[in-house]
């Protein structure tokens, strides 16, 4: 009895040191907001973790357009951030700008460290060990031929593997 108590027992403390490491963690949300009488497209970045022990800090949050066969347009690039934030980039209208409503946009966030790969802790003690350049896209969905007004996308961490 006493063998099988200690065997549940080292079970349930496996499991709950391996749940303490985090597969994925949402800390924002990509939106195409649309565009001005110009043509200039509007997108908003939100960083907004509620749940971070710490902020953290990006040295770049890069925003390009990604044209058909992944084709790389124009790229605007904002300042250092921490999180919280909340970004609103305009791109300006075509020859120098992005051709939006577009099929795509990435977004990049770049973290303010010179090593591929980040630790980031959570109020709860939890971790996630994750890669220090964030690439979020926001594509047309199905049956469209481009972003639509107030689609998004999630701003989303994932574990290294």
């Amino acid at each position: 009895m006493k063998k099988k108590i200690a065997t549940l027992s080292l079970l349930l403390f496996c499991s709950l040191a391996a749940s303490a490491q985090l597969k994925s963690l949402i800390i924002g949300k990509l939106t195409y907001i649309g565009e001005d009488p110009s043509g200039n497209s509007a997108f908003t970045v939100k960083l907004k973790p509620s749940n971070l022990a710490a902020p953290i800090a990006f040295k770049a949050i890069n925003l390009v357009e990604v044209g058909a066969a992944g084709s790389i347009g124009p790229r605007f690039t904002s300042v250092a951030y921490s999180t919280p934030t909340e970004l609103l980039f305009f791109a300006p209208a075509p020859p120098n700008g992005f051709n939006c409503p577009c099929l795509a946009t990435l977004v990049q966030l770049i973290m303010d460290t010179t090593e591929p790969t980040v630790t980031i802790t959570l109020k709860d003690g939890r971790t996630i060990t994750t890669y220090s350049t964030v690439n979020v896209y926001l594509t047309a969905l199905p049956g469209q031929n481009a972003i639509q007004l107030q689609q998004y996308a999630y701003v989303v961490l994932h574990s290294v593997p």
